[in-house]
């Protein structure tokens, strides 16, 4: 998905922007993140850390800030996956 039909599916439906950004999107996040996190987490905070990525994602959407969806989802996903699995892995320690 190119940034201009991004732009004018989210001008003709946010409801499906998001539905179409989820399912191009959904496993190349999820596999971003499962890589991260499979040694420390559980399903449970795999799901929660991709949720995370896409909220952030639409925070970022209506703001105007996306110039590359896809670089974009890399990139939060990856920092994403990175902090919770500090959050995961200290709370462990103790």
């Amino acid at each position: 998905m190119t940034n201009s039909q991004l732009k004018t599916l989210l001008r003709r439906s946010p409801l499906e922007a998001h539905r179409a950004l989820l399912a191009e999107y959904g496993s190349y996040v999820y596999a971003i993140v499962y890589n991260k996190l499979r040694s420390c987490g559980t399903a449970e905070d795999i799901e929660e850390c991709v949720s995370d990525v896409f909220a952030d994602l639409f925070l970022a959407i209506d703001k105007g800030e996306i110039t590359n969806v896809k670089a974009f989802l890399g990139t939060i996903a990856k920092r994403t996956a990175i902090d919770r699995f500090r959050s995961l892995a200290g709370r462990a320690k103790r």
